[in-house]
């Protein structure tokens, strides 16, 4: 909210109405409503699980248009550069750039992973998960959207740990993790520069 407010005084000209200062206002008020339910994990999964489909819709959006050739872009966004670019993969659904796109797609991904880990439901759901998530590193890997690559597997990678930290809890004591977890930020950065 400082960050957004400081570039809105900053900002040339008359800012747009959707900026960052608003958005972190609105996340803000949402997750404290969230909060004042009452009922916060309750509240929370139904977040998590609209997102979830909303994000995997998303991607199928994605798919459809590497596969049909047609991008959604060229009718909601007819000036958008990703236009230029050559090649199926780059698509970004109802989305003005790859970026943007690539972002919601790391999310669903790594959503998923996590589902594959934490919420086992059967191996015909648990392999459709992890072909959802599969779809998704493929689909930002042929769009060439790197810092949503390294988050994505970095977000995989903390939720591996996770996930065998609750099994093998006495085998991977916290510190290594957090010291891994610095290191893989830092290679991420070092990449996500290149």
């Amino acid at each position: 909210i400082v960050c957004g407010g400081i570039g809105l005084v900053f900002a040339p000209g008359t800012p747009p109405a959707v900026n960052y200062a608003t958005l972190a206002v609105i996340f803000t008020l949402f997750a404290l409503a969230l909060l004042a339910t009452g009922t916060e994990m309750a509240a929370g999964r139904a977040v998590m699980g609209a997102f979830y489909w909303a994000f995997g819709a998303t991607m199928l959006i994605g798919w459809a248009e590497v596969i049909t050739g047609f991008k959604l872009q060229s009718i909601l966004y007819p000036d958008a550069g990703n236009l230029l670019y050559p090649g199926r993969f780059y698509v970004a659904a109802y989305f003005p750039n790859i970026n943007d796109f690539g972002v919601v797609v790391a999310m669903f991904s790594i959503m998923a992973v996590a589902r594959f880990l934490f919420d086992v439901r059967g191996p015909v759901r648990q392999v459709a998960r992890l072909a959802a998530a599969a779809a998704g590193a493929v689909l930002i890997f042929g769009g060439g959207s790197r810092g949503s690559l390294v988050a994505m597997l970095v977000g995989w990678g903390l939720l591996l740990l996770v996930s065998l930290r609750q099994t093998r809890r006495r085998a991977l004591p916290a510190a290594p993790i957090i010291v891994a977890g610095f290191l893989a930020m830092a290679v991420a950065l070092y990449v996500w520069s290149l």
